[in-house]
């Protein structure tokens, strides 16, 4: 067999795999987070933005009950961003979610030592997932859908009560 083909069956796995998000844990998802609230979405709207230069998704969600956080009555919560692995899997209208959510959204930009970084952008004004694909959970009939690291449902009771302990630690 080709020795080169062999290095290529090697290699395009991890490349695929490179921008691959993968959550984070319980409790470092819930540090990363500016904000934990139960959501009720109501619309999904877009608007451009002329810098950065994009059109930004959003879902419009009224806060149904804050866990962590400062958000108020209604949230803008980035679904389609800039970085696409940061890019929840969520919202749908009348759908409710608990949201681990950051204060703006994420940007690539230049810092002032002249290295690539991630920024938030627009912090007094959107809302974006703390944890990509994975901060924005289902709640249907008082179940969290997909809590678990196996992707099985939890009672949204316990998962508040989850939360809380790692709150207090």
């Amino acid at each position: 067999m080709n020795l080169k083909f062999l290095l290529w069956l090697l290699i395009i796995p991890g490349l695929v795999l490179a921008r691959e998000y993968r959550p984070h844990d319980l409790r470092d998802r819930i540090g990363g987070s500016d904000f934990i609230a139960l959501v009720k979405v109501t619309s999904i709207d877009n608007e451009f933005s002329p810098k950065p230069r994009m059109l930004q998704i959003y879902a419009t969600a009224d806060v149904v009950r804050t866990i962590k956080g400062d958000v108020g009555g209604s949230i803008k919560f980035m679904t389609h961003g800039l970085i696409p692995e940061f890019n929840p899997s969520c919202c749908t209208i009348g759908k409710e979610y608990l949201i681990f959510g950051k204060y703006g959204y994420p940007v690539f930009g230049v810092d002032d030592d002249g290295m690539d970084k991630i920024f938030m952008h627009e912090k007094n004004n959107f809302t974006s997932s703390a944890d990509g694909p994975y901060g924005a959970f289902l709640v249907e009939n008082g179940t969290v859908r997909g809590w678990d690291p196996g992707g099985s449902d939890k009672p949204l009771n316990e998962v508040i009560e989850q939360i809380k302990a790692f709150l207090k630690k």
